[in-house]
């Protein structure tokens, strides 16, 4: 990762350095040391400490007193609630998505793009014993993922390529799409039966569905259907689940007033 650079004179660096440093923490990283943040952030042990300790004072991080590693803590979570209530879409998709995640038997989620990453913004989990959870909030490679090729299949190709790290794109089992090639002609599959498919590409056994929320919006968002694979064959995604699916995102359309907008897509800023 680059190093920190100097702010701009509209901008404040310390701050600046401190939410980059908040976003260190991922899925694959959740705990940090001193060392890790201060090599990431390219910063002097005393500069990363400080930021740490400003942090976690905050309640932005806590610290683990036995192995003196950092995670993420409960202010995260308190900004969460007026995030989405600013989106608006999860507050009024909360019940069609309960009613697609009853229906089905299997988890349903939300999710908009932010960059090249999925973003969850709401979740219903079905009452199985083997299933799926995604927390809202949880972010998720686009490449690998149902929820990102109906995400970006919403873009022109030029917009979606270019919110993608650079090629090849991370591996996370064989089955992954790592170039662009392969990945445009998957948007295009998308475009064309109108949902995306996701069999093994993020996790080995897990497989996905998912549709754009019909009509043009001023930014994307898409919802999914996600299971063991042993669950979600083909056949069953040709002739329910993807029925399933459009209906509930054209009733979310609908209830958001979606098909009012004559704005570009766009991701997340």
């Amino acid at each position: 990762m680059p190093g920190v650079t100097a702010a701009t004179p509209t901008t404040v660096q310390s701050l600046s350095r401190g939410l980059r440093l908040l976003r260190l923490f991922t899925r694959e990283r959740p705990a940090l040391t001193l060392a890790d943040c201060a090599s990431l952030l390219d910063l002097s042990p005393a500069s990363a400490y400080r930021l740490l300790n400003t942090l976690e004072a905050e309640r932005f991080l806590e610290r683990d007193l036995s192995s003196g590693s950092y995670r993420l803590a409960v202010g995260v979570l308190e900004l969460l609630p007026a995030l989405l209530d600013g989106l608006g879409v999860p507050r009024l998709a909360q019940p069609p998505i309960a009613r697609l995640a009853e229906a089905t038997g299997e988890s349903a989620n939300l999710a908009a793009l932010e960059r090249g990453s999925v973003v969850y913004l709401l979740s219903a989990t079905s009452d199985r014993l083997l299933r799926t959870d995604t927390p809202p909030g949880l972010r998720l490679e686009a490449h690998c993922t149902a929820l990102g090729k109906s995400l970006l299949a919403q873009l022109p190709d030029e917009a979606a390529r270019s919110l993608l790290a650079p090629e090849p794109y991370r591996a996370l089992t064989a089955r992954t799409l790592t170039s662009w090639d392969a990945l445009q002609r998957e948007l295009g599959i998308t475009r064309r039966r109108g949902y995306a498919l996701s069999e093994g590409e993020l996790e080995e056994g897990l497989s996905s569905c998912a549709v754009g929320l019909t009509g043009p919006t001023e930014r994307p968002y898409a919802i999914n259907i996600s299971s063991p694979t042993s669950r979600m064959p083909r056949k069953l995604v040709r002739e329910r689940f993807a029925g399933l699916l459009k209906e509930t995102a054209g009733e979310i359309a609908g209830l958001m007033g979606l098909l009012e907008f004559d704005a570009p897509r766009q991701a997340l800023p």
